[in-house]
């Protein structure tokens, strides 16, 4: 359970049991003001006609205000009474400019929850207002409702005693007070009880023997407690007399106990009846059944402590109750550990079968989980595929036997009910207590950071957290920060490696680099932020800043050749499937240069992720003019299938086989079969990694169309790139020229 909702029933059920009416609304206002730090909180009163509010008590910035009274038409008060409830996060004012409470508060978020008598009636509203934007309004509606319950039936407790003692009064005067009261107390809604100066009944109404199960015959000259749950404490009901002697008035919640021996709850008031010389006469006790309300209050706490999914504990109840349990053993030397496990890949299931079979999946996999986690230790669901459990472990093999338990969960197929099979893998991460943290949230930072370890290792497998991953962590926060930063201020720069047509020995495309130098870090190779920008979602940013600063070069540079360049634009899987091509078309024409000059490079894992998508994007490209690359081919899955599926122009043969091409004649066949299979599917080959000249020559007479490398050049800056284009500083250059327009 998060903080807030502990305190909330912590506060309603020890700070407001033992007030009634105006203190009661008061310590209520108050309570609720702090708790959630509303500038405002207001408890007030609808008229019979729930046309006008009056406020029963106001609390605001450490005071209370006066009392007010204001016109319900056209306010969001009035939105409250006709849903039940009303949450304006933001802007609430300019929502409703004539609503006189808004207004006199300057309220810009507004939460409120209607007060109800048992009849289902709206007779009251408590509300909170914040004069800035709300972020939590879930939890916040949650506490408003914990607190509402209560407020619900005091304020109808309040209403019916305060009719009860002004026909009293009225009656008194007129001497016809008992008779009336008898009459009041036989038609309302809650049980009465009226004892004489010893305790003993004299008087019980019909809801009292409908309640209780007991008649008034039974009932006649017995204590009260005959109705009392006798495992109730006796320290309540010494508190209870002891206010009835000094303030002549109790109110609290009770067990009773029927005839037939059930158990309900009871919100009972109890006031002591003087005469004129101030002796008591006789004792009324109200009872008030709130079994449903109670049982409400317990599906509002359970909701708000469980998976709604999965019926297991949540990350807030997760977190506070291994907090509870570390303080409860805080001078012992119990050693506890928190594993974090993760499904692999389970977006897959989500987006091919959709989310309806993926919550039942998901059902299936807590359902395993909990035959694995033993009573005692605490499992939850902490969102998405995510899981937690919180073990005690005393010796190191009781943390392995548990490892092997969890993972033995995804051994076998998850059948559902409709007979369809699915099989999944999960990686874990694990950090221990005391060693690794001391408490929840960083026992979980933790093991969060061990997980991410796991993944990197190739998912399927678990990884313990040590020093060197907070080390690595804090790094890769660092550069994630400063990545990021650097991509704002386009201070991310861009080198070109030139690709060269083999038989003409002339620069026919530049491959565009992320390169970046930083204030602080210093020169940080792309094999490291590369894979920080897509683990945290900067590639999309990235990716722009590259292809805009690369086209915008490459224009620059064919202004003062006399045949254009044509540049090659690496794009990740994840910025490619998750934005449309429109960027790049937007950047081509920004410049001006042809789209025909672009070449795209992607990975097979594009194809394999997301085929259906992809197909549909390349298309697009294509249709714009853009050029299509199959980068690194050979070193992944190398389904020919994505040559017939997909229109690529252009295959790109991984540095790996050009190495030893000269060597080995495994690699020299590999290289030749992959050239002519090319060939076949009317693709141009470009061979990555040529160091050598031995290389070059004999890529050239195996038909490969370009070669990228050392040989050729480094990758250069801008102005680098210009000096060598234009001094035409090729090794082994060509006689004949070629139309460049139509390479690649």
């Amino acid at each position: 359970m998060s903080n807030l909702l502990e305190q909330a029933i912590t506060a309603s059920s020890t700070r407001l049991e033992h007030l009634s009416s105006r203190q009661y609304f008061a310590e209520l206002v108050s309570t609720l003001s702090e708790l959630v730090a509303a500038d405002y909180a207001v408890v007030c009163e609808l008229s019979d006609d729930q046309q006008t509010g009056h406020t029963l008590s106001v609390y605001g910035r450490g005071r209370y205000l006066d009392s007010f009274s204001f016109p319900l038409h056209n306010t969001a008060s009035l939105q409250t009474i006709m849903n039940g409830a009303c949450c304006l996060p933001d802007r609430a004012c300019e929502r409703f400019p004539d609503d006189q409470l808004l207004q006199r508060f300057s309220g810009k978020a507004f939460l409120s929850i209607v007060l109800k008598d048992h009849a289902g009636r709206a007779i009251g509203l408590l509300s909170i207002v914040f004069s800035t934007a709300v972020v939590d309004s879930d939890l916040l509606t949650h506490t408003l409702r914990l607190f509402a319950l209560r407020a619900s039936a005091e304020l109808e407790r309040s209403r019916h005693e305060g009719s009860i003692n002004q026909l009293l009064t009225t009656l008194h005067d007129q001497n016809h007070s008992l008779l009336v009261a008898k009459q009041i107390y036989s038609h309302t809604s809650d049980g009465i009880i009226v004892t004489n100066s010893d305790n003993h009944i004299i008087y019980v109404n019909q809801k009292l023997e409908g309640m209780s199960g007991y008649s008034r015959e039974e009932l006649m000259g017995k204590s009260p407690q005959v109705l009392f749950y006798g495992g109730q404490t006796e320290n309540v009901r010494e508190k209870m007399w002891q206010a009835l002697k000094l303030n002549g008035v109790w109110q609290g919640e009770l067990v009773n106990r029927r005839k037939n021996g059930e158990y309900y709850s009871v919100f009972t008031s109890v006031s002591a009846v003087r005469d004129n010389q101030s002796r008591v006469q006789s004792y009324v006790f109200v009872h008030k059944d709130t079994s449903q309300e109670r049982a409400a209050q317990n599906l509002i706490t359970y909701q708000a402590t469980h998976d709604q999914l999965t019926g297991l504990l949540n990350r807030y109840e997760f977190n506070g109750r291994i907090d509870n349990l570390l303080k409860e053993n805080s001078g012992v030397t119990t050693r506890w550990a928190f594993f974090l496990i993760d499904l692999d890949d389970f977006k897959e299931i989500n987006d091919s079968r959709g989310h309806l079979v993926g919550d039942q999946v998901l059902s299936a996999i807590a359902a395993r989980l909990m035959n694995s986690v033993s009573q005692g230790n605490l499992l939850a669901r902490l969102g998405g595929d995510e899981f937690g459990v919180f073990a005690r472990v005393e010796r190191s093999k009781d943390s392995a036997a548990l490892v092997q338990s969890l993972l033995d969960v995804f051994k076998t197929q998850f059948i559902l009910v409709d007979g369809s099979h699915y099989t999944l893998t999960a990686s874990m991460g694990i950090s221990f207590y005391p060693d690794d943290a001391k408490y929840a949230e960083k026992l979980y930072s933790e093991a969060d950071q061990a997980l991410y370890s796991a993944k990197l290792e190739g998912k399927n497998t678990y990884a313990f957290f040590n020093r060197s991953l907070k080390i690595k962590a804090f790094r890769q926060q660092t550069v994630k920060q400063r990545l990021h930063k650097a991509i704002v201020s386009r201070h991310i720069e861009v080198h070109f490696q030139p690709i060269i047509h083999l038989q003409s020995g002339v620069v026919s495309h530049c491959e565009a680099l992320a390169r970046w130098t930083d204030e602080e870090l210093g020169e940080v190779s792309p094999e490291e932020f590369i894979p920080v920008a897509e683990n945290y979602g900067l590639m999309p940013e990235l990716g722009y800043c590259v292809a805009e600063k690369a086209i915008k070069t490459m224009a620059q540079l064919n202004a003062r050749t006399a045949a254009p360049i044509g540049v090659a634009i690496n794009r990740s899987p994840q910025e490619f499937v998750n934005r449309d091509v429109e960027p790049l078309v937007n950047i081509a024409k920004t410049y001006n240069f042809p789209a025909e000059l672009v070449n795209i490079e992607l990975t097979e894992s594009l194809m394999v992720k997301k085929p259906e998508k992809a197909r549909v994007q390349l298309r697009q490209l294509q249709s714009h003019g853009f050029g299509i690359a199959m980068d690194d081919f050979g070193t992944g899955y190398s389904s020919l299938a994505y040559l017939r599926k997909f229109p690529f122009h252009v295959l790109k043969i991984d540095r790996e086989f050009i190495a030893d091409i000269c060597e080995r004649g495994e690699d020299y066949n590999l290289v030749k079969t992959i050239i002519e299979m090319a060939r076949n599917f009317k693709l141009h080959t470009v061979a990555e990694g040529v160091e050598t000249k031995e290389q070059m020559l004999l890529l050239r007479s195996m038909g490969c169309d370009y070669g990228q490398g050392f040989y050729f050049s480094r990758p250069l800056r801008a102005d680098a790139l210009v000096d060598y284009v234009m001094s035409s500083a090729l090794p082994q250059p060509i006689a004949h020229t070629i139309n460049r327009n139509k390479l690649i």
